[in-house]
């Protein structure tokens, strides 16, 4: 257990810079992508998960709501034993028609206090002394020069 909470933990870090040069299609048009959507497949290769989370999975529902600014806001619904969960997320137009960015706290190097600490205490929950837990500080702008995945 302490080896996969240490490889996902480094994972993390070394994937924040990948990023995949996808394309949308051509003629994209956001109002017929619009509307209710399912998630009725994943694909992970970790075990761990697999084994953890099979059985828990269920379809899941969303609904693509363009805006009139250009941006487009998502509200995904999933069913929990303790009742049906929400999220929303919002999705900013770029230059490229069909194209958008997300801002996931997750992908940049300044990490809240609170995520940090419950990363702590989690880890410390599973049998980490506290001087093996690492958070660095963050790398600042020298990752810039390193090039992305896969180039």
């Amino acid at each position: 257990m302490r080896i996969t909470l240490v490889t996902v933990a480094t994972a993390m870090v070394c994937l924040m810079g990948v990023y995949g040069d996808v394309q949308p299609q051509r003629d994209f048009d956001l109002q017929r992508f619009a509307g209710k959507w399912y998630r009725v497949g994943l694909a992970y290769d970790s075990p761990g998960f697999t084994a953890l989370y099979r059985d828990k999975l269920r379809v899941s529902m969303g609904i693509l709501n363009p805006q009139t600014n250009g941006n487009v806001n998502l509200t995904m619904w999933t069913q929990r034993s303790s009742g049906c969960r929400s999220k929303f997320y919002t999705y900013e137009k770029t230059a490229i028609p069909g194209a958008f960015t997300y801002f996931s706290t997750r992908r940049s190097q300044k990490v809240k206090n609170d995520v940090i600490q419950k990363f702590r205490d989690f880890a410390t929950s599973r049998g980490f002394p506290k001087d093996a837990i690492l958070t660095p500080p963050p790398a600042g702008s020298s990752l810039k020069n390193c090039p992305p995945a896969g180039r």
